[in-house]
């Protein structure tokens, strides 16, 4: 079985190939035998395939730098829902305990309510971005080279 490594610059060739067998073809007389050196288009042709390959590792590359890039946020995110979740915890404990009695507990209750009211609307925002599915890697696109 080939790599998908080595498959690339066949599915290539066999693309640009045909398409040089048609215009050796079309440029050709009825009836006129005509002896021509293939070597330029050949040359052509590989400089070709050899420039698309380039960019088609170059994309690869980009690629899998995205995906460490977007494993890393996803770990960010997993780490902010739970530090809202300590914190949710903790604003609960420090509530029991009597944090708003004394001087001017109003203001206390108030930033209370301000602090959940902000970690509700972040695990929310969390929560949407987790709903979405994950879309599901290309099939036959290994990661290993």
């Amino acid at each position: 079985m080939l790599s998908p490594r080595a498959v690339r610059p066949l599915s290539f060739a066999c693309l640009l190939l045909p398409a040089a067998a048609l215009s050796l073809g079309l440029s050709a007389r009825p009836g006129a035998i005509q002896e021509t050196d293939l070597s330029p288009r050949v040359a052509a042709l590989e400089q070709a395939l050899a420039a698309q390959t380039q960019r088609l590792e170059l994309a690869d590359q980009e690629r899998q730098q995205m995906l460490a890039k977007l494993g890393t946020l996803e770990a960010c995110l997993n780490g902010q829902a739970k530090s809202i979740d300590e914190l949710v915890a903790s604003l609960g404990r420090v509530e029991s305990q009597g944090f708003t009695a004394g001087i001017n507990p109003k203001s206390r209750e108030e930033l209370l309510a301000g602090l959940r009211s902000y970690l509700a609307a972040q695990k929310e925002a969390l929560g949407k971005l987790e709903a979405k599915p994950k879309a599901a890697a290309p099939a036959g696109r290994g990661t290993a080279r």
